[in-house]
């Protein structure tokens, strides 16, 4: 038995730490021992799965979707079914908690000017899936293709007000922007829009099946209209993320 991407965002939330295991025991007791929420799973045996009070990612989970994620592209407008495949491998600059606030991302600060431009303080020492750091030029490359991204992508609104970015050193980008938007940052957190790649990503992967994030887990396989399989990031720069060592998503037809 699977689950549906009903849930997703359940499997999400402990992915990135939301949810702590006490959380989801007490989820648990609330709903019942046998609610399943994901691959056959009870939710007070998904939390056992949950190392994320423990040492180390722990566990395998299989989740159904309804929809293949049609490919693995990280900018331009994107279906719902296309954010499933590649959310949990990237990250933003600016994140939320799991009681909807604003969070340090891959940005440890951020402040506005006058102008309402954005200067955003990078976390340092934060790897990208393929060994290198990332540095300021990554996240300009990112935004620059946020903006502007190449086909099949499709440009958003939400991110119309920008008129470009800028490095300012190694670990500080500027957005400047063409009026104040005090949006950015909940469309950087909320909308998917913005994940951060390294500078070349275009040139240097196929962006339709690869993906090279700093998210908590690692693409292992793609497969078109079937599979995306995933392994924890074990350098990852978040404290006690990821807590599953593997997760697989997989389409499913109602019939199956």
């Amino acid at each position: 038995m699977a689950e549906h991407d009903n849930d997703l965002g359940f499997l999400l939330d402990l992915a990135r730490g939301r949810f702590s295991r006490r959380d989801m025991l007490k989820a648990s007791g609330a709903l019942t021992a046998g609610a399943a929420i994901g691959g056959g799973l009870t939710i007070s045996q998904l939390a056992n799965v949950s190392a994320q009070d423990a040492a180390a990612p722990a566990g395998e989970i299989i989740w159904a979707l309804d929809a293949p994620p049609p490919n693995l592209l990280p900018f331009g407008a994107i279906s719902l079914a296309h954010w499933q495949g590649r959310e949990f491998i990237y990250d933003t600059l600016v994140m939320w908690d799991k009681d909807l606030n604003f969070v340090p991302g891959l940005a440890e600060s951020w402040e506005t000017d006058e102008a309402g431009n954005y200067t955003f303080h990078l976390r340092q020492g934060v790897e990208f899936h393929n060994g290198n750091e990332m540095t300021s030029a990554d996240v300009k490359y990112s935004m620059d293709m946020a903006v502007t991204p190449p086909e099949p992508g499709v440009a958003v609104s939400y991110l119309a007000n920008i008129a470009g970015t800028e490095v300012v050193d190694d670990y500080t980008v500027r957005v400047n922007m063409s009026k104040v938007d005090p949006t950015l940052p909940g469309t950087m957190a909320w909308g998917g829009y913005t994940p951060i790649v390294p500078a070349n990503f275009y040139d240097d992967y196929n962006p339709l099946s690869e993906a090279i994030g700093t998210g908590p887990f690692k693409l292992v396989e793609y497969i078109q209209d079937d599979v995306v399989v995933m392994e924890a990031n074990p350098d990852f720069w978040g404290e006690g993320v990821p807590c599953i060592q593997k997760l697989t998503l997989k389409t499913l037809t109602e019939e199956q």
